[in-house]
């Protein structure tokens, strides 16, 4: 489900309407560009039908996104797309369903009216317990029992949209009046006043709304809705903003032959990987046990990670990351670039190295030999860049002529909803 947020723009006070995924902002009355941040996740609230300090906020994580997880030598992967209460209680309900979807959201701020509790659960708890509820029906479901417990388990979560939305409620004796819907009551019990006791002001959860120009040279910076790195076009560098600061990102291009229609980005990530011997492209063949005969030069080539630099189904996530990685593209240029048309960076750096080991796992042939070492395997970045890839418009894929890779047309168009 998508969310919209209503709110007013930062510079003028104009009436705006962004999604849960928006870090790129423009405004259609003043003009002015700035990035969306904040401290942690994101906080909303479902706009109460009427306002006041008697109403108490009950939270609930949102959880959008990709998890993969490495068990019994196979990469699975889910997508989900959830809301779960983050207080212990038995009384409310456990998910906010279609509500979010139905009811307009704004941000929590240090005025908001009203008390708020605060999350007592982790979401990476929330997301456990869904992972086994979905894995024990799986094993309950398969009639022939060739499914096993749980061996070796690995996770990661990727293109995740994390936030907290609370739902108002109203105290009305020993009942909870909903906040949207009054003719909905909850009953309550000890644990549920002792959750109201606990509830306090809102802390300071509001978004930082920060100007989009280019640290180099203070031209605006460009950059679609969900642009999670934006680009100068006057000095041809590229940002991403870390907490409240824009940090440079290195760049680079495969410059594009005759008829190519779009420059898609990838990660290309150095990595130093603990507690196994990959350090060349020779190491990297021989571990995952491919099919190829190692030659000399690949004992000097430095191997690295390659994975889209933009949400897409796992499936083909996998599939990207696995060729690029197996066969690097050469001839990258990385002086005064213009990459126009270019598709927009959506999944930010953090995220493509947590798939790193997910990525790692995918490659190698023989999985079980791998899965029992997966735990004392860890992976970290040693630097990294930004590549555009020339892709042509051949029907409805876009292809990488240097590998023939393919990216179906409604695989972006899907991706943008993840």
């Amino acid at each position: 489900m998508d969310l919209k947020i209503a709110h007013q723009c930062p510079q003028c006070g104009g009436p705006v309407s962004l999604a849960e995924t928006d870090r790129f902002f423009a405004c259609d009355y003043c003009r002015v560009r700035l990035y969306i941040t904040a401290r942690g996740p994101f906080h909303y609230r479902l706009t109460p039908n009427t306002d006041g300090d008697a109403l108490v906020h009950i939270p609930y994580w949102r959880f959008k996104g990709v998890s993969y997880t490495l068990r019994n030598a196979q990469v699975q992967h889910r997508i989900l797309d959830i809301t779960r209460i983050a207080v212990p209680n038995n009384h409310l309900p456990y998910s906010l369903g279609v509500r979010p979807q139905a009811v307009p959201l704004t941000f929590v701020t240090a005025k908001t009216a009203g008390s708020f509790l605060t999350p007592a659960i982790l979401l990476k708890d929330i997301l456990d317990g869904i992972d086994k509820q979905l894995t024990h029906g799986e094993m309950r479901a398969d009639m022939t029992r060739t499914m096993k417990p749980a061996e070796n388990i690995e996770r990661a979560f990727i293109g995740e949209t994390a936030s907290v939305i609370f739902l108002p409620v109203l105290p009305k004796g020993n009942r909870l009046q909903d906040g949207i819907n009054a003719a909905m009551q909850y009953q309550t019990g000890p644990d549920t006043a002792s959750l109201i006791d606990a509830a306090g002001a809102a802390a300071d959860w509001s978004p930082r709304f920060l100007p989009a120009l280019c640290p180099a040279c203070g031209w605006d910076l460009d950059g679609q809705r969900e642009s999670c790195v934006f680009a100068c076009s006057n000095c041809s560098r590229a940002w991403m903003p870390i907490k409240r600061d824009l940090t440079e990102v290195k760049l680079g291009a495969v410059y594009r032959r005759m008829g190519s229609s779009k420059y898609i980005p990838f990660w290309k990530i150095r990595p130093q990987v603990n507690g196994v011997a990959l350090e060349t492209y020779a190491d990297l063949i021989r571990y995952a046990n491919l099919p190829k005969a190692v030659i000399k030069r690949w004992e000097s080539q430095e191997m690295v990670f390659w994975t889209p630099a933009f949400k897409v189904r796992p499936k083909l996530f996998l599939l990207l990351a696995g060729m690029l990685t197996l066969s690097p593209p050469d001839n990258i240029a990385r002086d005064r670039l213009r990459l126009s048309p270019a598709y927009p960076v959506t999944l930010p750096l953090s995220e493509a190295e947590e798939s790193l080991k997910t990525v790692l796992a995918y490659l190698v042939e023989s999985k079980r030999h791998v899965f029992e070492k997966l735990g004392d395997i860890t992976i970290e970045t040693k630097d990294s860049e930004l590549i555009y890839l020339p892709f042509n418009r051949r029907g409805n894929e876009f292809i990488y002529e240097g590998q023939n890779i393919a990216v179906p047309k409604a695989a972006l168009a899907h991706g943008k909803n993840l």
